[in-house]
């Protein structure tokens, strides 16, 4: 009974999240709604293929690994943008931002 009620809720969430009457497939969103796509199936993978991981060793360590992994994949390509994208154009509120979700997010 909880979980089905769990279920309807996030249901009910995703679709007032998602607003299916704004939905636009149009070619200059194929990208972006592929890009979603693949996250989502991607999460799904992660989440039925962990459980197993979750019970064996616990929920910190596997965290631990999968941030830990996933930071491997993910400095290059952040290196990669720092090194293409325009610095200069961001404002000191965009700064305060990310010194933000560095000093606290972490």
């Amino acid at each position: 009974m909880e979980r089905g009620l769990g279920i309807l809720l996030a249901a009910v969430g995703m679709v007032y999240l998602v607003n299916p009457l704004r939905a636009d497939f149009s070619a200059g969103t194929t990208v972006g709604n592929l890009l979603i796509v693949t996250n989502s199936l991607g999460y799904s993978f992660y989440m039925v293929l962990s459980k197993d991981l979750f019970k064996r060793y616990g929920a910190l360590t596997v965290i631990t690994w999968v941030f830990l992994l996933s930071s491997l994949m993910a400095i290059p390509i952040g290196i990669a943008g720092l090194h293409w994208g325009e610095l200069q154009s961001l404002s000191p509120p965009d700064w305060l931002r990310i010194t933000y979700i560095i000093l606290v997010q972490l």
